[in-house]
């Protein structure tokens, strides 16, 4: 492609070099007209040859080009201005367009011949590499920069493969890291992160509607491989404290965007996302969040759920770790009132002369329980194997018998409980005959009736009902004067191989989540829509909903958070692509198999569901989308703890018709709440 490219701009001429030209070939006096009438004339013949191109190539094949040339241009120095002055002419001169000419169509003659005229005459273009594309310059240049540290590469057509010399790199970094100590990293990383008091957590934005961007600095990858280097270092030159650091950054940041280049430039690519290319979209944007962000949560809310979870069983509980969740989270809510003050990494060092909430022998032991002892993210070299992050595992960094580290409370708050469930899983499968997770889940829709209570908000929670004959059941159903708000609950998680980047298993951990419990809620809203009713039974008492006109919303609520896959933009885009079958799944094993041919079953239910409900209400569909919500616990948590009511609950529900492109949820949620 590119050598026919360039073929074609090498061999033909233009006919105008000066104006006398354009005079010659146009019959026009400039002396009557401006400049800007002949660079007319000329756009208007190379927006003629593309806009009236019915058939030839995919416009994409023009930007795969670009990108190789710019590539080329920056890191192998090769002289690409020539072609990729031409490529940039035809889209600044015609915007959008669908086709370019197959390489064997002489309309190319026009089209080259006309681009180079323009090039001639024009006074306003100004050809700017980095303005061309600014996510390819800017990964050029980081790769570039690592070619000169010695990595080797190769660029096939509009990719670049990374031959040798980035184990060296990564090795180089975490030397620079060693050198300025991992707990010096935590405490600098967070010093330049913005903290939100109000939802009590970092803020990631991504910065999608700025020009000229440089690359963003990869925090999570750092922060992660802070963990892996923790010791605290005395450097007594503060001008050589900040040289090391500087140098952290720019080579962390080199690395991200240099390999991965999944750093987005402006928020058009979401809006005008080819469906097709969907599954390597959402491995970018859950690896941009790896990479980028920290899983955070609010910690009371995280603790109140460990004590109501695991209080299924008293002495189950007591029996295999020696304490009572009690006491666990009293350990824990002990480090809020540290951190609440200070706001920044825990130090805590036990002494037997200081008076306790508990008694020393217990704040050790659960401490110990909660610690990493050793060989903490020991195994994560390349950035993007999540798989190799043990951190959340536990919340807290063993020192010594008695000094513990709480790196930040939001960091770390997730896994207090994934430290006691992963390691109750077991004992309660031996001990108790039974599926933690099961229990778990079932305790965890008590949990949000709970909240939902203590908020004055009304529902009706598993309500059961007939749908086609068969059974159903309805998490919760929240009345309002104007909604009806379908809650269908969720434990899924995103999983560590999916963090990891693996497209395919992201889309397996949606379909049980976000898709599933769509197609859950889409039950109750058919018969609402198909009977203007519904009869749920909660235990022995029957409630008959009427539809009213009322507008219908559903929500899908996670345990844990998904990152900016909670973004509308992109479930939008995700719910679209199942009403048009665009997945597909290649060279997969057979457990991959299996779990993809359900997810295109959950995709053909959807697809179902929706024409039902177009049918009964000749619904628009993104009208339809802005009704569909994602969402975690900890958010849902932010909505109901700002409610006193039903109908203060449906207001207090985030605005999915505005779009900030923060891709952060706390932020969006924060700024269109005030």
């Amino acid at each position: 492609m590119l050598n026919a490219f360039k073929d074609l701009v090498d061999n033909i001429e233009p006919t105008i070099t000066c104006e006398k030209d354009f005079e010659k070939e146009y019959g026009f006096n400039l002396d009557d007209k401006s400049i800007h009438f002949a660079e007319y004339k000329v756009s208007k013949e190379i927006q003629t040859i593309l806009k009236k191109l019915d058939d030839g190539q995919d416009k994409s094949v023009l930007n795969k080009i670009n990108t190789e040339l710019m590539y080329r241009q920056i890191i192998f120095d090769e002289d690409s201005m020539p072609y990729l002055q031409i490529i940039d002419i035809m889209h600044y001169v015609t915007g959008f367009f669908n086709f370019i000419p197959n390489w064997d169509d002489e309309k190319w003659n026009e089209l080259i011949r006309s681009s180079k005229n323009y090039l001639n005459l024009s006074e306003n273009y100004k050809f700017d590499l980095k303005r061309c594309n600014t996510k390819v310059f800017n990964r050029a240049q980081s790769v570039k920069y690592l070619t000169i540290k010695n990595c080797e590469i190769r660029i096939v057509e509009d990719e670049i493969e990374f031959i040798s010399g980035l184990d060296e790199i990564y090795e180089k970094l975490e030397q620079k890291i060693s050198e300025f100590g991992g707990i010096n990293l935590i405490f600098e990383c967070l010093a330049h992160l913005n903290y939100d008091s109000k939802f009590k957590r970092y803020v990631f934005l991504k910065e999608l509607n700025l020009a000229d961007k440089e690359p963003q600095i990869p925090w999570g990858y750092l922060l992660n491989l802070s963990l892996k280097h923790l010791q605290f270092k005395h450097i007594s030159k503060r001008l050589k404290y900040k040289k090391l650091f500087k140098e952290i950054i720019e080579l962390s940041t080199r690395i991200i965007n240099g390999v991965y280049n999944v750093q987005d430039y402006n928020i058009f690519s979401y809006f005008y996302l080819d469906l097709k290319n969907l599954p390597q979209h959402v491995s970018n944007m859950v690896l941009y969040d790896s990479l980028f962000t920290i899983p955070q949560s609010n910690i009371l809310l995280e603790l109140d759920l460990c004590k109501y979870l695991f209080s299924f069983d008293y002495d189950f509980f007591k029996d295999n770790l020696g304490f009572t969740i009690d006491e666990f989270v009293t350990v824990g809510k002990d480090f809020y009132n540290i951190w609440n003050k200070e706001n920044k990494p825990i130090l805590i060092q036990l002494s037997k002369k200081a008076n306790y909430t508990l008694s020393y022998d217990t704040y050790i032991k659960i401490l110990n329980f909660m610690s990493h002892t050793n060989n903490l993210n020991n195994n994560y070299i390349e950035p993007d194997d999540y798989q190799k992050i043990n951190f959340p595992e536990k919340p807290l960094l063993k020192f010594n018998s008695s000094s513990f580290l709480l790196p930040t409370v939001s960091w770390s708050a997730p896994n207090f409980y994934e430290s006691l469930a992963s390691f109750l899983r077991e004992p309660c499968e031996l001990q108790l005959n039974k599926n933690l997770n099961d229990i778990l889940g079932v305790r965890l829709e008590e949990f949000i009736a709970i909240l939902l209570n203590k908020y004055g908000i009304n529902f009706i929670k598993g309500g059961k009902y007939k749908f086609n004959k068969n059974n159903a059941e309805c998490d919760f159903v929240i009345e309002c004067e104007k909604s009806i708000i379908i809650i269908e609950v969720k434990k899924k998680v995103l999983t560590r191989e999916s963090k990891s980047g693996r497209n395919y298993s992201i889309i397996i951990d949606l379909s049980k989540s976000l898709l599933y419990s769509q197609i859950q809620a889409g039950k109750v809203e058919i018969l609402l829509k198909r009977n203007g009713k519904i009869s749920l039974k909660e235990n022995n008492t029957r409630h008959e909903i009427l539809l009213k006109n009322r507008v219908i919303k559903r929500i899908s609520l996670t345990q844990l958070e998904y990152g900016s896959l909670y973004n509308q933009l992109f479930i939008r885009k995700f719910l679209e692509a199942q009403l048009n079958g665009e997945f597909r799944l290649e060279n997969g094993d057979d457990e991959l198999n299996k779990k993809f041919e359900e997810f295109i079953r959950y995709g053909e239910q959807f697809q179902h569901q929706y024409v039902e409900l177009n049918n009964l209400q000749e619904e628009d569909f993104n009208h339809f989308i802005h009704r569909c919500y994602f969402m975690s616990l900890s958010q849902l948590f932010e909505v109901i703890k700002r409610s006193s009511d039903n109908e203060t609950f449906d207001e207090n529900l985030p605005k999915n018709l505005i779009e900030t492109g923060a891709f952060d949820w706390y932020y969006e949620y924060g700024i269109l709440n005030k």
